[in-house]
């Protein structure tokens, strides 16, 4: 694997010398471990030697060393260039940031990538402030200031866990540059850094710290001003502003955010081809209680004729003729799902599974209208799903029914969702506003599941359980779901639920 430094300066030339030989003793320890450091020298407008004697110092010492001279424009709008750089050229695994003022040990780089490696974070920061860390040569007034800075940026950011997000000493993933800073987080440097841990956190990267000595630098520390905080307030304002609106974008879909987290790496996520949590899919199929609850749910909507968008292996659809006397067209297009739900439904007479789309099924134009179309567990599936129930709503004679069923609350995201596929979890707002954009008419819509919200965040949020297992799924179905449904009754219209159900009619 390959690494860039970014190494800023800015008239450093007393320092530039000793920061490259401490660079030389980072690089001849990574490269034992196959890890290879290029050094990306951007230079502010420097109108001293730095970048001559970064070159000649370069050269002596076998550096891999590339110059970006930038004009005098400030800190901030050289990182950025220098981000857009390393970006454009697309060769890093990772991206280290160093100052060329001597105030980072560079030295310390090994540990702060190794760390970042195995943890698969999108930053790791070197921190003065973390246990471990220190800043010897700082005054009183400098650390507490720094100190309560950060601790601004926890209340204001938000950042969480975090306490050195103003560092400049940091190895960041490279999809972590392509990350929008607001503008008034540019005019100074702690605050974008600051501002791009935060914003690193709303959109799903992990961000971690690793202790380090941070060391007065060459040519002195200027004076914190007033203009200086204003800017640092100001800065963290907007950052706030830009990280609800990411969260608010996550929430609506999850994949991308799920992407980032190190424990669903390696997951992948399910194609409509081929669905990528079989096993899971198994283990579930057995529980009778849950399904037939899920179809009681949906009353009087089921018709006679039906149509089901992503079968599975046919438990739904096996319940919906149990209780209702229509007819059921069953859609499984998944190739590794459909033979076996093919022969799990085998000899039923008024079920028909077809191994195809509901695009497809209305671009053939034979088989609608339909009085009910019905999706369990499967819009979290499809990206489009706006487009989706506009298909449903083409395929429903005038009046038909919708029948939805799926998760619900998305801070109960996890690997489960991720390796199942699920673009998202819903809101009851973001679920009601989907189907009426699509010109239905919502007759109800509720939490449904409400006994197991407590269950499925232990075991997949907080204990990060990724498989779902056929002995847990029992006691599930046997022993859960009996309470859920007796609270459900009680609370007719619960505040909460691991699901949503919904039922809708067709506009027109």
């Amino acid at each position: 694997m390959r690494g860039t430094i970014l190494l800023a300066t800015q008239n450093d030339a007393r320092s530039i010398a000793p920061v490259l030989q401490e660079i030389d003793e980072a690089r001849s320890v990574l490269v034992r471990s196959d890890i290879t450091l290029g050094v990306l020298l951007v230079d502010d407008g420097s109108d001293d030697a730095t970048v001559d004697l970064a070159r000649a110092e370069a050269e002596h010492l076998g550096v891999d060393l590339e110059v970006l001279k930038c004009a005098r424009t400030g800190r901030v709008d050289t990182m950025r260039t220098a981000f857009a750089h390393v970006r454009e050229i697309g060769s890093s695994g990772f991206l280290v940031t160093l100052d060329g003022d001597g105030q980072h040990d560079a030295r310390q780089i090994p540990d702060l990538v190794r760390a970042h490696l195995a943890g698969g974070y999108g930053i790791t920061i070197g921190s003065r402030w973390v246990r471990g860390g220190s800043a010897p040569g700082n005054s009183l007034t400098r650390s507490l200031a720094s100190r309560l800075g950060n601790q601004l940026v926890r209340w204001l950011g938000p950042v969480d866990g975090v306490s050195d997000s103003t560092s400049g000493f940091r190895v960041m993933h490279p999809d972590v540059l392509a990350l929008s800073v607001p503008a008034d987080a540019l005019a100074e440097a702690s605050v974008y850094f600051a501002a791009l841990t935060a914003l690193a956190q709303a959109n799903g990267f992990v961000v971690q710290e690793m202790p380090i000595t941070f060391r007065p630098r060459y040519s002195g520390v200027p004076a914190i001003s007033r203009a200086d905080t204003r800017r640092f307030l100001l800065g963290l304002r907007a950052t706030r502003q830009a990280g609800a609106v990411a969260r608010a974008e996550h929430r609506s879909d999850q994949t991308n955010w799920a992407k980032r987290q190190p424990h669903f790496a390696g997951q992948n996520p399910a194609a409509q081809s081929h669905f990528g949590a079989l096993d899971e899919l198994e283990a579930l199929s057995g529980a009778r209680n849950f399904f037939g609850w899920i179809v009681d749910g949906f009353g009087t909507a089921i018709g006679q004729r039906t149509i089901e968008v992503g079968a599975g292996l046919g438990t739904v659809t096996l319940a919906i003729t149990e209780r209702h006397p229509g007819t059921v067209l069953a859609l499984e297009p998944a190739a590794n799902v459909y033979p076996r739900c093919a022969k799990r439904i085998a000899g039923s007479p008024r079920i028909t599974l077809r191994q195809a789309t509901s695009a497809e099924v209305l671009a053939e134009g034979m088989d609608g209208p339909f009085d009910t179309a019905v999706y369990v567990n499967v819009l979290e599936h499809i990206e489009d799903d706006g487009g989706e129930l506009l298909t449903a709503r083409h395929l429903l004679a005038p009046g038909g029914h919708l029948c939805l069923f799926v998760p619900a609350m998305p801070s109960l995201y996890s690997a489960i969702d991720h390796k199942s596929g699920h673009y998202r979890r819903y809101t009851k707002a973001t679920l009601r506003a989907k189907v009426e954009q699509a010109g239905f008419t919502v007759e109800s819509i509720d939490y449904f599941d409400v006994a197991s919200v407590l269950p499925y965040w232990l075991m997949y949020r907080v204990l990060g359980v990724e498989t779902l297992g056929t002995g847990s799924n029992a006691i599930y179905d046997r022993v859960i779901v009996p309470v859920s449904k007796v609270l459900q009754r009680a609370l007719v219209h619960p505040p909460l639920g691991k699901n949503l159900i919904l039922v809708a009619r067709r506009s027109g």
